[in-house]
């Protein structure tokens, strides 16, 4: 039997899916963007979020070519560069330059704490920080920060425009419809570093 085209699908190509995906990429613009089917990025997603793993299952099909960590370097890569082409995320190290110590990196591998923080700012204010203790879902977005501090904030700025990156919980419709009262401005699709406040996290 022919396999589907996610099954001959390359380890390479589903990484850069799933590091789209965690990036905020909607799954048609991840599709527009690689060429594949929406069934193929929602096969490989769905399977990510239910076994944190986007590898071949044992069977017939193609043989592995890449391992755990080459996947994890594939991911990382797209998340954070979600344009860059096969070739470019590949070509790290010469070919044959594996053991060459000149190309190791060290990695913390152990856990490391984490906190989600929010914060907002304009010409001439800001909002506060709002630490977040989870996962942000656009339930949470709305009732601890959009309702308690963007919609306050703007209501002090005649004339402002609010803009937000393409998060999920941003771009939830329940999101959406709190933010029809202001004036917002779009974020363009690949610009994730749009925001001056990125700068802060560079240097954190």
């Amino acid at each position: 039997m022919p396999l589907s085209r996610f099954q001959r699908q390359h380890e390479h190509e589903r990484g850069r899916i799933i590091g789209m995906m965690e990036a905020g990429w909607s799954v048609r613009q991840v599709v527009h963007q690689l060429g594949c089917s929406d069934c193929v990025v929602r096969r490989c997603w769905d399977q990510w979020i239910r076994e944190m793993s986007f590898t071949r299952r044992p069977g017939s099909g193609r043989p592995r070519q890449t391992n755990r960590r080459e996947d994890r370097h594939i991911v990382r890569n797209a998340r954070v560069q979600p344009t860059a082409s096969s070739t470019a995320i590949e070509a790290q190290r010469p070919h044959g330059e594996r053991l060459n110590p000149g190309y190791a990196l060290q990695r913390h591998s152990a856990p490391t704490a984490g906190v989600m923080v929010w914060g907002a700012i304009a010409y001439n204010t800001r909002s506060p920080l709002v630490l977040f203790p989870g996962t942000m879902t656009a339930q949470w977005y709305v009732h601890d920060i959009l309702q308690p501090h963007v919609l306050l904030l703007m209501q002090r700025l005649p004339g402002a425009i609010f803009q937000q990156d393409n998060a999920r919980p941003h771009t939830a419709r329940m999101s959406q419809d709190c933010l029809s009262i202001v004036t917002t401005l779009s974020w363009p699709a690949i610009s994730p570093d749009l925001s001056p406040i990125e700068h802060i996290w560079d240097n954190l």
